[in-house]
């Protein structure tokens, strides 16, 4: 292409390009020297030979760089989803070579023009997109990640690669741009020069007419004829030799006399010099016809007006300059119609007056069509009047314009296109027409709005994964707690504060299993505007009777549950919550609403993984109180052991001591044990044992405790009561237990009674060890004195143990 310097490669590599795999980076750089070479041979006008040799030899590289690839991704087994994608990539590429190659007509410079644009940004996304998609995933399997994880970090990658991406197009237009601009700056002198040259041939015409007056005349310089009327035509005919003066050719005269004529008869007057652009040019002489009319031979005579002479010249110069500007013209218009820019200029007005080649290959309007035409022909209505107010107002101030349009081909197919607008002086300084170069950029915007909508992707599923991390972290350190917790209540507070974090502030409630045969109790509700049931039956929740969650949508009232309070009859969702076959209870969630920005989907998979933490923490903490109940309780009697005792026993007494408030300690051992074995049998002594127990829970206060402390022996503790009041207190109890009936097997059991001692704190002692011995003594003075009595322990209490002894 003429003007276009091929100095500048079309892509210039950068080390961002790398993929760090060597093989294939070698490859891509001998893709690009390839491509370089092909543009370099193409704007330089190359034989098409050589150009077509070198399309050949980028398409056979090519063909052997992606078998090198694919084998590549096979050998590491890549993600199929991008294993396909990259060799569809690969396909597109072959196809749009193999096309090029074969439309009929097209000479190799053609083919090499139409694959350059499409060659060099098919290059920046497989290299920046698809190749380093593969690198990516190459490198992580290599570091020893997994594959789900190599594809995870790839992905991840890539977002990295879109800013990497942005650059490389925009280098690529940049150059382009830099390759048109001679094509721009020729396009604005070939306008200036259509007005200079229609001034200039007026003119000439005026001076031609001026000289008609003349029968015969030539007119020569540097003995070449540059016109030549009929009626000298005529009479050269009958000069000496016949000898003609062709127009444009060297005058030849057989007889030699034309050049003696010349030099002869043309004197300095008769001659002027011609400058063009300001240089000497040549001489120039007007010739005229003498002596014909006497019967003599006629003879050139060179013309002796002066004025006419040096005014003539002036024009002829005028005249020479402008062939020169034409032929200049002609290769320029040559240049814009295979520039790939579309040119436009209209007048002052807006009409258009020319078009070149390539608008009419891109929009589909031929110049015949437009002519005469104003731009808006190609409007899409996508541009506002407020945008075109402002172009109008800048090229008509004498300002170059610079945008974007979104226009409309005649097919109607839409393309996004970049205008530089600028207007055309004359020699007054008055804008006489205006000149638009516009590039087509519908792929750089496709490519711009793909990179948009993966960046927008990208950043959606980083915040979405952003939320999903605070929520994970939310339930992550609700199940912790939970797994602290010492009891139900305390997890049931973490519960609704971790449910109301992540559910912002949507209504809701946590029912576990309730001591009540198929009933659930609310434990936990959290969120403002819900109500729910406190007790209900298993049977009220449609979502507890499948087995399933139950979603319900708002307003519907068929399937709505009987344990939700709701007046507005809102949506909402049950989770039902089991472990291996045992129910647990029920997470029920307040529906978020339409305008909360908040997808079904991701609210579900939330509400589905807070109630699936909640069921194993729960059903954790259960487990942690059945393996705790299981080691301080007596699995017979169900009363705390003696484990459990020493362990509290110690803190009540300095409780006591401390807050000055006494505690009473009995000993109680069952009469008789011994009896009911050997008499009815183990089984009779288990009965006997849980009954007397079942008697003292149900009898003693919630502050009080009482536990086994070993065979047929209990200890109880009465906080805050004195001896005395311990006697009374434990002698109802005795009278209780004498009132029980038992019977084995249809056999009633006899009578059952206890011996009690009691000891109080800090009335008799304060320390663990001495208070129970001294409560253990009473109780062997009472069994000692008759048993089926209460002993506060008392000297007399203790003389009678020490000489009656336990039995």
């Amino acid at each position: 292409m003429a003007g276009v310097s091929h100095e500048q490669p079309v892509f210039v590599w950068d080390v961002r390009y790398e993929t760090g795999i060597e093989m294939v980076d070698a490859q891509h750089k001998r893709l690009i020297s390839l491509l370089n070479t092909l543009g370099d041979l193409y704007a330089r006008g190359a034989p098409e030979s050589l150009v077509k040799r070198f399309v050949n030899a980028m398409a056979a590289y090519a063909v052997y760089h992606f078998r090198e690839e694919e084998g590549l991704m096979l050998r590491y087994g890549i993600d199929t989803g991008h294993e396909a994608s990259h060799k569809a990539s690969h396909a597109a590429f072959g196809a749009e070579v193999q096309l090029a190659l074969e439309k009929s007509g097209q000479t190799p410079m053609q083919v090499a023009g139409e694959l350059l644009t499409f060659l060099t940004k098919w290059l920046i996304f497989h290299i920046l997109d698809t190749d380093q998609r593969m690198a990516a995933e190459i490198h992580a399997l290599q570091a020893g990640a997994s594959p789900e994880h190599a594809r995870e970090i790839a992905e991840g990658a890539m977002s990295d690669q879109n800013s990497v991406l942005l650059v490389a197009l925009n280098q690529l237009y940049e150059n382009l741009s830099a390759r048109t601009h001679a094509y721009w700056d020729a396009a604005h002198s070939l306008k200036s020069e259509i007005a200079v040259r229609k001034r200039t041939e007026a003119e000439l015409a005026d001076r031609l007419r001026e000289l008609s007056c003349l029968s015969e005349m030539a007119i020569v310089m540097e003995s070449r004829c540059l016109s030549l009327n009929k009626t000298l035509e005529e009479i050269v005919k009958l000069l000496p030799g016949a000898w003609t003066i062709p127009v444009g050719v060297r005058l030849q005269c057989p007889l030699g006399t034309f050049d003696s004529w010349t030099n002869a008869q043309a004197t300095p007057r008769a001659q002027v010099v011609l400058r063009v652009d300001g240089n000497p040019y040549g001489h120039l002489a007007l010739y005229t016809v003498d002596g014909g009319s006497t019967g003599e031979t006629p003879r050139l005579q060179t013309l002796q007006d002066e004025v006419l002479l040096d005014n003539f010249g002036e024009r002829i110069g005028s005249y020479i300059e402008r062939c020169f500007a034409q032929d200049a013209r002609r290769k320029l218009s040559i240049a814009l119609d295979q520039s790939p820019m579309s040119t436009i200029i209209t007048d002052r007005n807006g009409v258009i007056e020319y078009v070149n080649l390539y608008f009419s290959t891109l929009t589909g309007y031929s110049p015949q069509e437009v002519i005469g035409q104003r731009p808006s022909i190609l409007k899409s209505g996508y541009t506002t009047d407020q945008g075109y107010q402002e172009l109008w107002k800048t090229i008509l101030g004498g300002e170059r314009w610079r945008g974007e349009f979104f226009n409309r081909k005649k097919d109607g197919e839409m393309y996004w296109e970049s205008a530089d607008i600028s207007p055309i002086f004359g020699e007054g300084g008055e804008i006489t027409h205006f000149l638009a170069v516009k590039q087509d950029i519908t792929e750089r915007k496709t490519a711009e709005q793909n990179l948009q909508a993966s960046h927008f992707r990208l950043s959606t599923s980083l915040e979405a994964l952003q939320d999903h991390a605070r929520e994970m972290q939310v339930i992550s350190r609700m199940t912790d707690l939970i797994q602290t917790c010492m009891i139900q209540e305390e997890a049931c507070r973490v519960v609704e504060d971790a449910a109301g974090q992540l559910f912002r502030g949507l209504g809701g409630s946590l029912a576990l299993k309730s001591g009540h045969e198929g009933c659930l109790d609310t434990v936990a509700t959290w969120g403002q505007g819900y109500e729910a049931e406190q007790i209900f039956a298993y049977n009220d929740c449609w979502g507890m009777r499948r087995g399933h969650p139950h979603d319900v949508e708002a307003g519907s009232r068929s399937v709505r549950c009987k344990h939700i309070v709701d007046k507005d009859n809102g949506a909402y969702f049950c989770l039902p919550m089991s472990v291996v076959g045992e129910t647990l209870g029920l997470v029920t969630l307040k529906r978020p609403p339409a305008d909360m920005d908040w997808a079904v989907g991701e609210w579900r998979q939330l509400a589905v993984s807070f109630a699936e933490s909640i069921k194993m923490s729960i059903s954790n903490l259960k487990l942690r109180e059945a393996l705790r109940e299981q080691a301080i309780r007596d699995p017979l009697t169900c009363l705390y052991n003696r484990r459990y005792l020493e362990s509290v026993l110690p803190r009540e007494l300095n409780r006591s001591v401390r807050l000055q408030r006494p505690i009473s300690v009995v000993m109680v051992d069952i009469d008789h044990f011994k009896r009911f074995n050997d008499t009815y049998g183990h089984k009779a002594g288990d009965a006997v044992l849980e009954a007397v127990a079942r008697n003292m829970q149900e009898f003693l206060r919630n502050s009080d405790l009482a536990c086994r402390y070993g065979g047929e022996e209990f200890l109880i503790l009465l906080s805050e009561m004195d001896g005395e009041s311990a006697v009374r207190r434990v002698e109802r109890l005795l009278e209780r237990v004498s009132l029980l009936a038992i019977e084995i097997e249809g056999l009633g059991l006899p009578t059952i009674t206890f011996s009690a001692g009691v000891a109080s704190c800090p009335q008799h002692a304060v320390q663990q060890e001495q208070l129970i011995g001294l409560a253990d003594a009473a109780m062997y003075a009472a069994k000692n004195s008759g048993r089926n009595r209460v002993v506060l322990y008392g000297h007399q209490a203790l003389d009678q143990a020490k000489a009656g002894g336990r039995r």
